[in-house]
């Protein structure tokens, strides 16, 4: 069992003790314990998370200095994160502490008695030794009223219907675009799943919860964070189960989040997290969108380098809520036909008769035909075989394609878009079409010759976009993310 140093309902935390109340235990692990907490004052509520690790007299666990270090800093790293999905948050320390704490029960005890009144053990016990707590040290949090994402999808059917699935996904591009402020700051939440995701009952935003594994990466890319913290289990990449991360770690976590949302399936269970992988997404999911099972499926990839970036993420979703609720596309107008003759006109009958034609006024007078002398017959010249006039349309068409298409690249038929040289920045990804499907990452800094987009030819895009035409000198047809390079003497 390990002993914590935990408050009870009730209790007054902070200096002075007469400023926040609490009024229940949310949960209890890892480094800390979290409460709900009332503010006298304004009545605000307030998720706090103390360190409550103490030293084990086994020496099995951490010692309290030891938690205390990487409570400190992921107080501070929480600090400078303002996103409007992440619970704003800052550290406080009560000073005004003076506790013995039974390693035994967790219980404070009299220095002074020879044993501990509550489990008895006496002073010579091995578990005994009180420790002394002279300052408690809490993560004030911003508490979100609401629910946890799997409560929203637990009673729906399996599998989700097509307006359960969109908003599932709408979740999702919220939790992206979080992960992306993050990633863009060198850091890496590491814990992603859906028991850390919460949907605010008062505005429907989805927020990202819980940053005790929040950790950063250096500009060798090399992991900051202690060794033991590993993730939860069935959400946590392969790599972390090896004492690493990155980025991807939490790309991974955010596709097996999706399918256990969207299929029911608790990928805890080894067995079940082996059928979520091999069967895959597209199967798993029939109405998944293609474009969407392919994002998921690349997520899912043993190597961190083989999956998107949340940028991607981003632009996918987007892509997929446009062409889901997208404006619908203007009717086109019918051509009016060409003005008839009045012998020509005709008038529309019931179903059943007979069509007739108008029959010219009366007053029309009959036109008199006047005999014309024959002209002398020329030569008739032998017909041409059908074949050879297809022929020839069909190189006076290719000639006309090839004129044209000299006229494109010469610039005679208006300005074109301006190709420019870009570097790609680490990590980014290709795409079929702007936001559409993933071609491949550049793991380097690819020297690009690209140019913007036609917005005539994508109307509907949003952010910038780039046409690639050429990676390190070599032919590439691809479109990328103007946020994803930078332009040379930029």
């Amino acid at each position: 069992m390990v002993v914590r140093l935990q408050h009870k309902p009730d209790e007054l935390i902070g200096p002075g003790k007469d400023q926040y109340k609490v009024l229940e235990l949310i949960k209890s692990g890892g480094m800390g314990s979290v409460y709900k907490v009332e503010k006298f004052i304004t009545g605000n509520l307030f998720a706090v998370k103390e360190c409550d690790v103490l030293d084990d007299p086994r020496k099995k666990q951490i010692s309290r200095e030891e938690a205390l270090r990487g409570f400190r800093h992921e107080g501070k790293l929480l600090e400078s994160l303002n996103h409007p999905g992440i619970p704003r948050g800052f550290l406080l320390l009560d000073s005004e502490v003076d506790l013995r704490i039974c390693l035994n029960c967790g219980n404070p005890v009299d220095e002074q008695l020879a044993s501990c009144d509550i489990c008895k053990h006496s002073a010579s016990s091995f578990y005994y030794r009180p420790q002394r707590i002279e300052e408690r040290y809490y993560l004030f949090m911003e508490f979100i009223e609401g629910a946890d994402i799997n409560e929203h999808t637990a009673s729906l059917s399996r599998p989700l219907k097509s307006d359960d699935l969109e908003q599932l996904l709408a979740s999702m591009a919220e939790m992206a675009e979080v992960l992306a402020f993050i990633h863009d700051k060198n850091l890496v939440h590491r814990d992603v799943k859906p028991e850390n995701l919460r949907i605010s009952s008062r505005d429907g935003r989805l927020y990202l919860l819980d940053y005790g594994l929040l950790s950063e990466i250096n500009t060798s890319g090399d992991p900051q964070a202690p060794s033991h913290k590993l993730g939860t289990q069935g959400y946590a990449s392969p790599e972390q189960g090896k004492g690493e991360f990155g980025t991807g770690s939490d790309i991974y976590a955010s596709a097996m989040t999706f399918l256990a949302l969207a299929t029911g399936i608790d990928p805890a269970n080894p067995l079940n997290k082996n059928q979520l992988l091999q069967t895959g997404p597209a199967r798993l999911l029939p109405n998944l969108p293609m474009e969407i099972a392919d994002l998921m499926r690349l997520s899912l990839a043993d190597e961190q380098e083989q999956r998107p970036s949340a940028l991607d993420w981003q632009e996918a979703l987007a892509c997929y809520k446009r062409i889901t609720k997208g404006a619908t596309p203007p009717r086109p107008q019918p051509i009016a036909p060409p003005p008839r003759s009045a012998a020509q006109t005709r008038v529309l009958v019931p179903p059943g008769m007979k069509q007739q034609a108008i029959t010219p006024p009366a007053t029309h007078q009959p036109v008199v035909q006047t005999p014309q002398p024959v002209p002398t017959a020329a030569p008739v010249k032998p017909a041409q075989p059908a074949w050879q006039g297809k022929a020839k349309v069909l190189l006076a068409g290719a000639a006309l394609a090839l004129v044209l298409m000299a006229l494109l690249t010469t610039g005679f038929l208006g300005p074109q878009a301006k190709t420019e040289e870009y570097v790609a920045r680490p990590n980014v990804s290709l795409f079929k079409e702007p936001g559409g499907a993933f071609i491949r990452k550049l793991e380097n800094r690819e020297r690009l010759l690209a140019a913007p987009i036609d917005r005539e030819k994508y109307p509907g895009v949003k952010g910038s976009w780039l046409r690639v035409h050429k990676i390190n000198d070599k032919s590439q047809k691809a479109y990328i993310s103007r946020n994803s390079v930078d332009r040379i003497n930029e």
